[in-house]
């Protein structure tokens, strides 16, 4: 009987030892997926980036561009080469592009070279005549709607109203909101009489700036931009406007300068400095 426990004990104790001395289970511990901090990058060239402009579309992704438009959830970045600034500066140049506060894109366009008033192959620069005050009207095609200067309006003392709100985007993000109009401004060019709905914007140079929303009601148009001359018929007549050579660069007198810059007529201004 004692023998019996001995064994029995022996055996448990055996049991037992090898339980308490024997390796621990292995646990398996879930280990969090490592995450990259590399973004990735979308590179896209000048000539794309035109393309996805003409076609309306949005510079992160391949759907349309509106004003209330979102990407869907990504991490893009935009990179362009470097020797190609010139190009993507000549292409943000192109054209301003306007879009009213609706889902619905407008298209509204002015240039610019219009904005700034500066002479382009696609533009002829006449003098126009309102109420006896002569303006300087630049007659462009890049140009949807017709524009003129916020601080001609004030001082001819236009009836200026509201009009929908939208807004002006500009190549390089900046917007501008257009928020009033002019509305049946008589203008006389070259002794032609015209009546004329104007956006008023802050221009400089151009006092007035013509687009195709005054092209339109003349009808066919003959245009010769090495000539400068604009041919249509009106009120059953043929008409014609001669555009205006462009002047050579005259030393400019400090007392002009201060008039000019005291009234805001100056779109951009460089000095030279000896290095």
């Amino acid at each position: 009987m004692q023998q019996s426990l001995k064994s029995s004990w022996f055996k448990s104790s055996q049991h037992t030892s090898t339980i308490s001395h024997g390796e621990p289970a292995s646990v398996s511990v879930a280990t969090p997926t490592s995450i990259s901090t590399t973004l990735p990058i979308k590179k896209l060239t000048a000539v794309e980036i035109k393309i996805r402009r003409e076609k309306g579309l949005c510079y992160n992704c391949d759907e349309k561009y509106r004003p209330s438009h979102k990407c869907k959830p990504q991490f893009l970045l935009l990179q362009v080469e470097d020797d190609e600034d010139d190009e993507v500066e000549n292409a943000d140049l192109e054209a301003l592009q306007f879009y009213k506060h609706e889902t619905k894109e407008v298209l509204h366009e002015i240039n610019l070279w219009a904005m700034a008033g500066e002479h382009s192959p696609k533009s002829i620069r006449i003098t126009g005549v309102y109420l006896e005050h002569k303006l300087h009207v630049l007659i462009h095609n890049g140009s949807t709607h017709n524009f003129i200067q916020e601080r001609i309006a004030q001082k001819l003392n236009m009836a200026v109203v509201p009009c929908k709100p939208f807004k002006v985007l500009v190549g390089n993000g900046e917007a501008i909101s257009c928020t009033r109009q002019c509305k049946g401004i008589k203008l006389q060019l070259q002794d032609i009489d015209f009546v004329c709905d104007l956006y008023v914007l802050p221009l400089k140079r151009s006092d007035i700036v013509l687009g195709f929303q005054w092209l339109e009601t003349l009808g066919p148009i003959l245009t010769d931009y090495k000539k400068l001359l604009v041919k249509f018929d009106w009120q059953g007549k043929s008409m014609e406007l001669l555009g205006e050579s462009i002047k050579h660069s005259q030393p400019l007198q400090l007392q002009n300068l201060r008039r000019l810059s005291s009234c805001d007529s100056i779109a951009s201004m460089f000095y030279l400095k000896a290095v």
